[in-house]
Order: structure tokens, then sequence, then C-alpha cells
């Protein structure tokens, strides 16, 4: 499956953590991701839709990719 173009679609950019967040997802588990804001999103797949949703109280931690947001009028 194609989960970056799945996040972009989702209004999120892969900065690091690819592979990470394809073998995270890939069997089933959720991923926290951060922006450079700070802002943590759970990233996981739902009846075959990948869902990003803020992730407000969880801590950054080890297992994390880094996203920047996509701005849907321009290109990235």
């Amino acid at each position: 499956m194609d989960y970056e173009t799945l996040i972009e679609q989702a209004g999120f950019h892969i900065v690091s953590g690819h592979r990470r967040l394809q073998a995270a997802l890939g069997i089933g588990h959720p991923v926290l991701a951060s922006d450079g804001t700070g802002e943590i999103f759970r990233v996981a797949m739902v009846d075959g839709r990948m869902t990003v949703t803020p992730a407000s109280g969880e801590q950054s931690g080890g297992a994390m990719v880094t996203v920047a947001r996509v701005n849907p009028g321009k290109p990235s």
C-alpha cells in the first residue's frame, strides 16, 4: 500500500520516518507523527482508510515520524 500518497491526501508530507510509518501501518499499528510546530497526530489505517487525528496529551517519543502540513492549493 502507498502510505506516502495516503498521508499526503490527508494533508501531510512525510519529512522523516518513511520506513517506520510503512512498517507500523503495514502490521496494523498506529504511528505518532509530529509536525514542525510540535503538534502530535495519531496516524492509523481504519477500514482501509488512513486517518490522521490530533493526539493531544500524547508525548513525543521514539516511535514517531516527522511530517509537514501540505497546502492543498500549492504543489509540494
